[in-house]
């Protein structure tokens, strides 16, 4: 795992490699992160695999695995509507309003995962 001093890098080595699109892929670009301390310290909390599980989730086919619900919610619902706006942004042949509802229904099932009662071990 890299240390915290390494994640600056290794976003802009994501972005700069021909799989340019991994963290774009959520709607995260590094111009506009510069615009906005709120995103970027959205970014800085979250693994690079659980925003492309997060942002598959929504705009493709797929599922968010307990563990990227949990860094999720622990983010907020701030940071979740940020960078869905921002992925909404960058894609093109997207509906909307489905998208919308795709994004309401991960944020609602990863809160109810948090929250359950299932999920405290005593």
């Amino acid at each position: 795992m890299p240390t915290p001093n390494m994640y600056p890098l290794l976003v802009i080595l994501l972005l700069a490699s021909p799989y340019g699109m991994i963290f774009t892929s959520f709607g995260i670009s590094i111009s506009e992160a510069s615009n906005s301390k709120t995103l970027e310290e959205c970014e800085n909390n979250i693994s690079i695999q659980c925003a492309r599980e997060i942002g598959k989730s929504i705009f493709e086919s797929g599922t968010v695995t307990e563990g990227c619900c949990y860094a999720l919610v622990y983010l907020g619902k701030t940071c979740h509507d940020l960078f869905f706006h921002y992925s909404l942004a960058y894609k093109s042949n997207v509906n909307k309003s489905k998208a919308l509802a795709k994004s309401t229904q991960v944020w609602n099932q990863c809160n109810k995962i948090t929250i359950s009662p299932t999920s405290f071990a005593f």
